[in-house]
């Protein structure tokens, strides 16, 4: 006796969209500050000649630079043991723009993006450097001028994140020099060394 089998047709496969992770996938996740700055926008934060004269933007690169957020609390007792200010200070630590102190309190908005490696430069700071960093201009620009008196210094927090940034080669009496301009809002805030 034959058993009969029941075999059912397959229906014919749909070429599948990305979803929405497979599309993060191919980026690296990072956490980036907002890009406001077009590149329309850039002859006209391009650094000057002789505060006039505009140089001649030849090209743009926009790349994403890695930085660093150091939070550090600080313990300064002058006079007496019981007369001591305390607090924290913030300071960004930019390979191009060097650190800066974020003594304004600007809220650093961050926003978690998936970025395409290619767009991301290499790290030139360790973890390290940034806190050393921010260590010696705590200590030696900021709350010295303020006090007078060197501090105690505490690492309270340090974070890694990417700014946005324009590679921009310009031109101007016929040499050429390339400038590196902060696309995002908080370029011209924080005051470097």
């Amino acid at each position: 006796m034959e058993k009969e089998t029941l075999v059912k047709q397959l229906k014919a496969a749909k070429a599948s969209t990305p979803t929405d992770k497979e599309k993060q996938s191919k980026g690296v996740k990072v956490k980036v500050t907002l890009h406001t700055i077009s590149e329309e926008d850039l002859p006209y934060l391009v650094r000057k000649r002789l505060f006039l004269i505009r140089p001649k933007v030849l090209s743009a690169k926009f790349h994403y630079l890695p930085c660093w957020r150091v939070v550090l609390k600080y313990s300064v007792s002058y006079f007496k043991k019981n007369r001591t200010d305390d607090g924290t200070i913030e300071f960004i630590v930019d390979p191009i723009r060097g650190c800066g102190a974020n003594e304004e309190k600007l809220n650093l908005k961050l926003v978690k993006k998936a970025i395409e490696p290619e767009l991301l430069v290499a790290d030139t700071l360790t973890r390290a450097q940034a806190e050393k960093r921010a260590i010696v201009d705590a200590r030696w620009k900021v709350l010295m001028a303020k006090y007078k008196r060197p501090p105690e210094l505490e690492t309270d927090h340090i974070e890694k994140f990417y700014r946005p940034y324009y590679e921009v080669r310009v031109a101007f009496a016929g040499k050429t020099q390339t400038q590196f301009i902060a696309a995002d809002d908080f370029s011209n805030y924080f005051v470097y060394n």
